[in-house]
């Protein structure tokens, strides 16, 4: 390590960085210590005579990472004075446009904004438009292009913060993109391709990604294809060229997402592609040369995604490397690459594509030699791939664990299979790409777009088969950081010190193996949940529109009730339990469902249901309609007669013991089931209560004035701390006489921002306030988390309580 100073010092750097957000220093206090400190390293490294220099130069770097991001993030976000109005903002498409189920979604880089009386130039981040469904979104996605002027009026917000625990943390992938803000557009106007270059490349990069559908086209492939979408992500990423959500899940299972970005390996490939075909045409400078320039334009291209500029920038120094010191350290050339790319945006290293592709790297620069004479015994061409995929994929697999909450364990090996094809299949669909606008040449390039068509039907089998094998992912608890952290310095250090250790006497390849079992150590305390006083904990989770609750007791068993909605819509798939539920399950260490309930058979409640059933073993599905048999709640139901779970009807008087003096009472529907009341489906939703001491929970799912009128005649069996607002606030429920009954203290409603029948309705609000509850609401406060010994309340949110958009 210390024959290897720049390594510790961008360590140091980058650790500023990340720190950053949770340190309470001051960035200008920062800056004037680590400028003092830097002129006593240089002083005391001169001559290289002391080795505290190391260390104060690491202190240093520290800060000066520590000021860089903090004075960044100061002016990324508009201020507080803009946030809530209503503003006027003009600027260029600086994403390609993407259809949700809320409507039109891109990014925009402005120039100008106006705000009332005040006007000026934009000197904040970029932001984030939503255009809300209504109008032909297709046409309006074809017509706004990236590069294009757009002018738009419209609400300015803050970015949404992680709304769910363990899941998509929204602020900080915006961050990383530089994002400082959102707008929801009421007006919107196109424009012309604006002025200046990156407006211009942006327009360029759309244009090839049409010319490249247009080549297969003609080639008698249609864009709409599986196989042509996925040549199209490969090529440009899935960003520009979204795939299907199940084609990318297969992906992710097998290992091998990184082939859907823009990554290192395309920029490898297609440098060494370009260095092919000069080979004995060019010498010298230009043989060189020339296969940067191209790498360059096409990661310019694919919007200079950061595993791509790593590369090129590893690359980069691999060429200047003979004039600097006349040999190349991988390390070093990763540390160089880190340091200019954080130098140029100090965001991008928020970005999960920059930390996996380090990462990897990372992996790959330390582990392949003791990995490669481990498989000394096996032949070179298998051993040396083999060497790099495994370094590569250890680099990663910690922080998959953190991030996902899996081991893509057979990744390895379908990397092996799966990058070869890629590094073939990428510079050809280019070459399809250029040859196809020659006039003479057009036939040759459809010949090719054929050819890619081809072998990415095979690569399409190799990664439904590794994918669809057991094991391809082993499910595991989500690490925290810290424990994460500590792993990756256990397992990278000691081989960066391997000349230190020699030194010592000791065995290099012990202390490898030693290492590596601290860090499985390690991981395995870090998902274990921390020792605490026995309580009970619900969670009423952010999934729309639609609801989600999870309640796990004192004695740790789970019961899932709803899981959110699953549709498609303009052709998109939006499934919330797939998007949270699962991913927030993996994250808290849920293994396995006790109960799962299915309150009754209304899409935006059931819809997720069947992905949670799909990923997550689960004991008995408790519904309360086992003969619907339509929609949604049909396949849950054919679902789970698949797996074997047990599925019991819900009847009133039904009592179940979570455990550690926790229980869950069945209080609806009774027998025989309503009818006639105009909403049948929802007066028979299941209503569970679950009490845990003296605190009482009430879940009353989508109940409405029928039900409720019949439960509050008994309001001893209704009463609740605690109470989930009936049916996401319809003035239909919530009825005045039924509040009193539960008499709560917390009301939490489960509802979607823009709810599209305008719930919450004032009405139930003013209710609850006359009633002296405090409100809570997922649109504002993301995932409600409340947590009870019996006696007391403990309630926190997901994102801080505040005022915009109330």
């Amino acid at each position: 390590m210390l024959r290897r100073p720049l390594v510790l010092l961008v360590g140091a750097y980058l650790a500023g960085i990340y720190l950053a957000p949770h340190l309470g220093v001051k960035p200008l206090f920062g800056l004037a210590l680590g400028g003092a400190l830097l002129p006593l390293a240089v002083f005391l490294g001169m001559g290289l005579r002391s080795r505290l220099w190391l260390p104060v130069g690491a202190s240093a770097a520290f800060l000066v990472g520590h000021f860089h991001i903090s004075r960044a993030l100061g002016r990324l976000r508009p201020p507080a004075r803009l946030m809530g109005r209503m503003v006027e903002v003009e600027g260029f498409v600086n994403s390609p446009p993407r259809i949700s189920e809320r409507g039109l979604y891109f990014v925009l880089k402005p120039f100008r904004y106006k705000a009332g009386r005040e006007r000026g130039r934009w000197r904040w981040g970029e932001i984030t438009v939503l255009f809300p469904e209504g109008e032909d979104l297709r046409g309006k996605a074809r017509e706004v292009a990236p590069g294009r002027m757009v002018i738009l009026r419209g609400l300015l917000r803050p970015p949404a913060g992680a709304s769910n625990p363990g899941v998509f943390h929204a602020e900080r992938y915006f961050a990383g993109r530089g994002v400082g803000a959102r707008v929801k557009a009421l007006h919107l106007s196109v424009g012309p391709v604006a002025g200046g270059f990156a407006p211009k490349l942006a327009w360029l990069s759309h244009r090839a990604r049409k010319r490249a559908e247009a080549v297969l086209t003609s080639a008698g492939v249609g864009p709409g294809d599986i196989t042509s979408r996925v040549l199209l992500g490969m090529a440009f990423g899935k960003a520009v060229s979204p795939v299907p959500p199940m084609v990318e899940e297969e992906f992710r299972r097998a290992g091998v997402a990184h082939v859907l970005v823009v990554s290192g390996m395309h920029v490898t490939a297609l440098s060494l592609f370009v260095l092919a075909l000069c080979k004995g045409y060019l010498l010298g400078l230009w043989r060189v040369l020339l296969p940067g320039v191209a790498s360059f334009f096409y990661i310019a291209l694919a919007g200079f995604s950061p595993s791509a500029v790593r590369a090129w920038l590893m690359g980069l120094v691999l060429f200047l490397a003979p004039a600097i010191r006349g040999d190349y350290d991988l390390l070093s050339a990763l540390s160089v690459a880190a340091l200019a790319s954080t130098l140029a945006g100090p965001f991008v290293a928020y970005s999960p594509s920059f930390q996996l592709s380090y990462l990897a790297a990372l992996g790959i620069a330390v582990l392949y030699g003791p990995i490669d004479r481990l498989l000394g015994g096996a032949p070179p061409f298998l051993r040396k791939p083999l060497a790099v995929s495994l370094a590569a994929q250890l680099g990663i697999w910690p922080f998959f664990v953190r991030m996902f909450g899996v081991i893509p364990a057979l990744a390895p090996i379908s990397n092996l299979l799966v990058v070869p094809l890629c590094g073939l299949l990428l510079p050809l669909l280019l070459l399809s790409t250029l040859l196809s606008g020659v006039p003479l040449l057009w036939p040759v390039g459809g010949a090719l777009s054929l050819a890619c068509h081809s072998l990415a039907g095979v690569m399409l089998k190799v990664v439904h088969l590794m994918a669809s094998t057991p094991f391809s992912q082993i499910k595991v608890a989500s690490a925290k950081s810290s424990s994460v952290a500590l792993a990756y310095l256990l397992v990278l250090a000691l081989p960066m010190m391997r000349e230190d250790l020699r030194g010592r006497g000791i065995r290099p390849e012990s202390a490898y193996l030693l290492a590596l079992f601290g860090a499985v150590v390690l991981l395995s305390f870090g998902v274990a949940r921390v020792w605490r006083a026995p309580r009970l904990e619900v969670v009423f989770l952010d999934v729309g529109q639609g609801e989600a609750i999870l309640v796990r007791s004192p004695a740790g068993r789970t019961m899932l009730v709803d899981g959110g909605h699953r549709y498609v819509r303009d052709g998109v798939e939006v499934d919330w339990g797939r998007r949270v539920v699962v991913p927030f399950l993996a994250a808290e260490g849920v293994r396995r469902l006790d109960l799962v309930v299915a309150t009754h058979s209304d899409d935006d409640h059931v819809g997720g249901l069947t992905t949670v059933l799909e990923e997550v073993p689960v004991g008995l599905l408790l519904v309360s309609d086992a003969s619907a048999l339509e929609g949604a709640h049909g396949h849950l139901l054919e679902l789970a007669r698949r797996k074997g779970i047990k599925v019991v009807e819900a009847l009133r008087g039904q009592r179940i013991d979570l455990g550690g003096g926790a229980m869950a009472e069945v209080l609806w529907p009774p027998w025989p089931r309503l009818k006639g009341t105009g909403a049948d489906d929802n007066n028979n939703s299941i209503v569970l209560r679950v009490r845990y001491g003296r605190v009482r929970f009430l879940l009353p799912a989508d109940i409405e004035e029928e039900a409720e009128r019949l439960l509050s005649s008994r309001p001893s069996e209704v009463r609740a701390e605690v109470l989930k607002v009936a049916h996401h606030g319809s003035p239909s429920s919530s009825t005045l006489g039924f509040l009193k009954a539960v008499s709560p203290k917390v009301a939490v409603i489960s509802v979607g921002p823009d709810n599209p029948y305008g719930f919450p309705s004032p009405q139930v609000l003013k209710r609850l306030k006359f009633v002296g509850a405090t409100v809570y609401r997922t649109d504002f406060d993301g995932a409600v988390i409340i947590a009870t010994d019996g006696r007391r309340l403990w309630v926190r949110t997901a994102r801080p309580r505040r005022r915009y958009g109330r």
